[in-house]
Formats: C-alpha cells, sequence, structure tokens
C-alpha cells in the first residue's frame, strides 16, 4: 500500500486548502479542468485529481475529497478525506456509499489547516460510489460532539472518474 503522507505533493496541499476555503485552484497554482456535475477535475502539471469540497449554508469548510488516479487496476483508488483541524481521531472517519456499509478511512495526520484520512476503494467499494447518488461522510468534530453526517454528493462521479482515469492513461503512455 502506498503511504499517503499529509500534504506530501504540493499539489495536493495548496489546491486542497484553496479548494476547501474556496479560493479556486487557480490561485493554487492547478487549474480546473473539467466540471462534473458536483466533481471537478483539478489538475497541476501532469497531476489531477477529481475533487468535491462540502461547504455549510453558511460557506463554512465541512471537507474536501480528493479522488486519485487508480495506481493499478488490482490495487483500487486512493480518496484522500481532507476536514477541519480538531476532528476526535479515536472516533474515526467513515464513508458510506451503501447505507450501514461504513468504510473508515486511516488517519494519516493533522496541521493547523486539515486533518487528512485516506480511504482505499477497491473494486465493490468504487463500483458503490458509481451506482449511489449520495454517499455519507461521519466523523466527530471534536471529543464532546455528536458525529456529524454529511451527505457527498457523487453525481458525476462516475464520468469524472473516467475522465480523471482517460488522463492518466494518456500521461503513462
Amino acid at each position: 500500500m502506498r503511504e499517503t503522507p499529509l500534504f506530501s505533493q504540493s499539489f495536493c496541499a495548496v489546491s486542497a486548502i484553496l479548494l476547501a476555503c474556496g479560493l479556486g485552484a487557480e490561485r493554487a497554482g492547478a487549474e480546473s479542468v473539467a466540471q462534473f456535475q458536483e466533481w471537478g477535475l483539478v489538475c497541476s502539471g501532469s497531476e489531477c485529481r477529481l475533487a468535491q469540497t462540502l461547504m455549510s449554508s453558511e460557506r463554512v469548510w465541512i471537507a474536501t475529497i480528493m479522488l486519485h488516479p487508480h495506481e493499478s487496476r488490482s490495487e483500487g483508488r486512493v480518496a484522500e478525506v481532507f476536514v477541519p483541524p480538531g476532528v476526535h481521531f479515536p472516533s474515526g472517519l467513515f464513508v458510506a456509499a451503501v447505507p450501514d456499509d461504513y468504510r473508515q478511512a486511516e488517519w494519516v495526520s493533522c496541521v493547523a489547516m486539515a486533518c487528512e484520512g485516506v480511504l482505499r476503494l477497491d473494486a465493490e467499494a468504487e463500483a458503490q460510489w458509481r451506482a449511489a447518488t449520495v454517499a455519507e461522510l461521519r466523523f466527530r468534530p471534536s471529543p464532546t460532539s455528536p458525529v456529524a453526517s454529511v451527505d457527498i454528493s457523487l453525481m458525476g462521479v462516475t464520468a469524472g472518474l473516467a475522465a480523471l482515469d482517460e488522463r492518466q492513461e494518456g500521461r503513462v503512455r
């Protein structure tokens, strides 16, 4: 399994935080290549990610999800989930595209701007994401807070992943 340290690539660090804060990928040195309903294909140089930022109705950042191209078809796809600092690690970070089929993200670490969890989507999990219209993100914002449950729109994820993988395959050739 590839280790994904928090913000190990400058692309992820800058793009995720600026996207999360609503400042736009362009100011992060990344460009928004295409929009697939709720998902944006964001590239910096030859590296691309499919991303979605979740905001509250008050325009407060809740989370950013970044889907990576396949490393190899057998290993599945990596999803990075960035949430605000202060999240209660022991309570976990979970995502479900099918009711009651929660998959736990592996916590990587936190810095002043965000905490990162990594979720590996195997073929079954990716198929669930492609078939569903919404996934549920669950975490505890602080040790004394109730569990937060946030919907992740999966509208556009199938077309976005196809475009992401097509760009990756074109780059690898």
